[in-house]
């Protein structure tokens, strides 16, 4: 995932492709002054949004407050696709989603076994923009053709990059 034809063409779907593929990402509120921290998410692709549960006490939580702008920065398990994500993100409080979302790995992280027993809370962000960076998956495909563009000084498709706007 993904070769570059599919990255030109289909950029939206590898946007999605490579978030539900890759589970975390760097997560920050900006003008919080605060470092990005890593993050799980879970992909609701239709509504264009990510979905994080955190710990209702956190400074995330306070960061985020009423609403802000959070950026996620995520880099594909392959390495060959590089996201920048922006979008408003907001506090959900919704027992029944939470419950939803709740599994023994999500539970390991706070100290009630049940998503009723923790003190949890979530966060919804729903994206906005993407800037997407491709290149080949191959390492010797991607050395290879970047040997040939500076040893011949010719021109090689050594990746792609674009900006995706989701508002349109």
């Amino acid at each position: 995932m993904p070769d570059l034809d599919l990255a030109r063409e289909a950029p939206h779907k590898v946007v999605f492709d490579t978030l539900e593929d890759t589970t975390a990402g760097m997560l920050w509120v900006e003008d919080s002054r605060q470092h990005p921290q890593p993050m799980t998410h879970f992909v609701e692709r239709d509504a264009g949004e990510l979905w994080y549960i955190t710990d209702r006490n956190s400074d995330l939580v306070a960061a985020v407050g009423q609403g802000a702008q959070a950026r996620l920065t995520v880099v594909s398990t392959h390495q060959d696709v590089y996201l920048s994500l922006l979008g408003p993100i907001e506090q959900v409080d919704n027992p029944a989603r939470l419950e939803e979302m709740w599994s023994p790995m999500v539970s390991a992280f706070f100290e009630g076994a049940n998503a009723d027993e923790a003190d949890a809370l979530l966060l919804r962000l729903t994206l906005r923009e993407a800037a997407l960076w491709a290149s080949p998956r191959n390492p010797v495909v991607f050395g290879l053709r970047l040997l040939r563009a500076t040893a011949g000084g010719s021109s090689e498709d050594l990746g792609f990059h674009t900006v995706l706007n989701f508002t349109d």
